[in-house]
């Protein structure tokens, strides 16, 4: 199978001159996680996504795309599909573009997408075969600013929150705390519907009072030990999310993410 026969035509597409919290709304009101990023050609340029902004030091509300894009391979239409996942697999990111011989983009492929059309090859393993054990914890108490300070040092996506009985209660994510904490929604009438308004480059010293559970989302995709993985890997891809928290009676064991299936499927 080739990237071709993999990919999507249907993606958001952003100019490296649109101002990042424009881009930011636009990425927030639908069901896109990554935008691609094109100059004025529409030749890609990169990729535009919440994690690359989260991990900027500048003002959001004065930075243009180009500021905070990242580079990525690149896939050719021909591209074979275990190629696919072994790129997707050491990139920073859950897609990548198939370009065609103008350098534009005729399509995306996603780690979803390679998932869906290997899954047969996870048959036989259970979740715990895979998932990264002892993954790292927040407590409901803990500060925000911990929060933050733990997904950028970490460079995980997200962090399960427990209680004083070590259960599981909620998670953060690199993108509750971009939203919710780093930037607002724009109240400015001249701003673009969905836009943002950049809060303080640097986290105000409230950020050490205000918990993570106030941030935290409730509701949380988990998954048994004892799982199998070919569905598991459908429950992600169904729900469309990169990680499943891995709970044995209540308590968060491990965590299985898209990289952990994706370095199987590459071999």
């Amino acid at each position: 199978m080739r990237a071709s026969e993999l990919m999507r035509t249907k993606f958001l597409t952003v100019s490296v001159d649109d101002k990042v919290t424009v881009a930011l709304g636009r990425l927030a009101s639908g069901v896109h996680h990554s935008a691609i990023v094109v100059d004025s050609r529409d030749r890609y340029v990169g990729l535009l996504d919440k994690e690359g902004c989260l991990r900027s030091r500048g003002d959001l509300g004065n930075m243009k795309v180009r500021h905070v894009l990242r580079k990525t391979s690149r896939l050719e239409e021909s591209t074979d599909i275990v190629r696919v996942a072994q790129l997707l697999q050491a990139a920073d990111s859950h897609i990548l573009p198939v370009l065609d011989k103008y350098k534009r983009v005729a399509g995306i492929v996603g780690a979803r997408d390679v998932i869906v059309a290997l899954v047969e090859k996870l048959r036989g393993m259970r979740v715990s075969d895979l998932a990264t054990k002892y993954p790292i914890v927040l407590s409901e108490d803990d500060s925000v600013a911990k929060a933050i300070e733990l997904i950028k040092r970490k460079k995980v996506s997200r962090i399960p929150v427990i209680d004083d009985k070590r259960k599981l209660v909620g998670v953060v994510t690199r993108f509750d705390l971009l939203t919710r904490y780093m930037v607002r929604p724009s109240d400015s009438k001249e701003g673009a519907k969905g836009s943002f308004a950049a809060l303080p480059n640097r986290s105000p010293s409230k950020s050490s009072t205000i918990s993570v559970s106030d941030i935290m989302v409730k509701s949380v995709e988990t998954v048994a030990p004892g799982t199998m993985l070919n569905a598991a890997a459908r429950k992600m891809a169904d729900a469309n999310i990169s990680d499943l928290i891995v709970v044995e009676n209540d308590l968060p064991v491990a965590i299985l993410t898209t990289k952990d299936i994706l370095g199987r499927l590459a071999k």
